[in-house]
């Protein structure tokens, strides 16, 4: 049995609201990327007409991946540049601060701290990560256990989701769907037994439930990468986004 009815896991991913109006990001062209440009805004649905260079969650996780995708090619046929390295520390950034836009003017102090613990072996270990699916590696300088999963979910955003407090406080610590060590706060401790439970026990939850819904038929409505309305089939992460409210 899903943890919510099929109804209700429609209606919570179809009012999924987060919005960060305020991250920007750059992307140079390289190989062949489809988008490139300067960004901002990012937001779950329809980017309003206020933010003409604003992208919606399907179009950012279609960047990202890309971005991706594109650097880790690269970096395996050894011709990857300053501008491949460039796109992942701006992408890195954004996601950064996306993840952080609701927590009270944290973002900004994140994604400089980020940016202060950049060191040269960071974009090789970010492409590792990437090519490995590895929640450990996308743990950066300045990134712990929720914002790597956060990377880990839009470089590969048909197979994973985000590990937030909120979901796991409400949702899945309580029925032992997890069993995660946390503060007293509610905040993930960001240690090698959590990382393993993320794989073990909270992703596994959200695959188990997507391809329950799926099997199911359950679709949802939502807007795809250039715009266009659709009828999206759960994944992970759509799992996650219904469950964070």
């Amino acid at each position: 049995m899903p943890l919510l009815s099929h109804a209700a896991y429609v209606q919570a991913r179809e009012v999924y609201s987060y919005v960060d109006a305020d991250v920007t990001f750059d992307v140079v062209q390289t190989g062949t990327l489809p988008h490139t440009g300067t960004f901002q805004g990012v937001f779950p649905r329809i980017v309003p007409g206020t933010h003409p260079t604003g992208v919606n969650l399907r179009k950012f996780e279609a960047i990202c991946e890309t971005v991706f995708s594109d650097a880790a090619t690269a970096e395996a046929g050894r011709s990857s540049t300053p501008a491949h390295r460039e796109n992942i520390k701006s992408l890195t950034c954004a996601i950064v601060h996306w993840k952080m836009a609701s927590q009270g003017g944290r973002a900004p102090s994140k994604v400089a701290n980020v940016q202060r613990r950049w060191t040269q072996f960071t974009y090789g270990q970010l492409i590792s990560a990437y090519q490995h699916c590895s929640l450990s590696e996308f743990r950066i300088g300045g990134v712990r256990i929720p914002t790597a999963s956060t990377m880990l979910r839009f470089t590969h955003s048909s197979e994973y989701g985000i590990i937030d407090s909120r979901v796991v406080k409400r949702h899945t610590q309580p029925v032992g769907i997890t069993t995660l060590s946390m503060r007293a706060d509610g905040y993930i401790n960001d240690t090698k037994q959590n990382v393993d439970k993320y794989y073990s026990e909270y992703a596994s939850f959200l695959t188990a439930e997507a391809s329950s819904l799926t099997i199911a038929g359950v679709t949802f409505s939502d807007i795809d990468a250039a715009g266009n309305s659709l009828r999206a089939s759960f994944r992970p992460c759509d799992i996650e986004m219904a469950l964070f409210l």
